[in-house]
């Protein structure tokens, strides 16, 4: 019987699309294509959301993997960086606090420190009971060890589990540690029949 709802952040609580965000900033269809690989989909990213280096570090490392991009970099991470690139997913806040009259809350996630620091002002927290983050363990999704630091952290019983994640492989690994999961591909529906 499921107990516990356990949700991935970006793209499922909240939108994390780079292609949108770097249109959204100003940059042409191309140059957008060509960063959001640069930036977003850099193994080096991970590293960030693993905790192990800082924004600061990460931008820095790649100006200088990419000296002729120098001003799109500075531009990508700006004050408001955060602001225009991660929005939450008024809807999904909605199924949260339904569901939270029924089932425990959890959030499994990777992401950085400093990034779950600006999410963290969404609404959708008031309805969470706990939950594990990359940071905090150094280990990304679908690394088997952050799946057991979220059911060793939050006491949880992985059959008693339902985790949604945009992400094949990261449900995969859930399912192979008895975890139930479900690919999200806004498909509430079908998210209700698992339970």
């Amino acid at each position: 019987m499921i107990k516990n709802i356990v949700f991935d952040l970006g793209n499922v609580l909240v939108e994390f699309k780079p292609i949108d965000y770097l249109l959204r900033i100003g940059f042409k269809p191309k140059e957008a294509e060509i960063l959001s690989k640069i930036v977003f989909l850099n193994p080096m990213w991970n590293e960030f959301d693993r905790g192990t280096i800082t924004i600061e570090q990460y931008s820095e490392k790649l100006k200088k993997e990419n000296p002729q991009y120098i001003k799109e970099i500075e531009k990508i991470f700006d004050s408001d960086w955060l602001v225009n690139m991660f929005i939450e997913d008024k809807e999904m806040s909605k199924f949260l606090e339904e569901m939270s009259h029924k089932y425990n809350i959890y959030v499994l996630s990777n992401i950085s420190e400093y990034v779950l620091n600006y999410v963290k002002n969404f609404g959708f927290w008031n309805y969470v009971t706990g939950g594990t983050f990359s940071y905090q363990v150094k280990a990304c999704k679908p690394e088997k060890e952050i799946y057991e630091a979220f059911l060793n952290q939050n006491n949880v019983i992985p059959q008693e589990c339902l985790f949604i994640d945009d992400k094949a492989e990261n449900i995969e690994m859930a399912k192979e540690i008895g975890i139930n999961g479900i690919v999200f591909k806004n498909n509430l529906q079908e998210i209700n029949k698992k339970l």
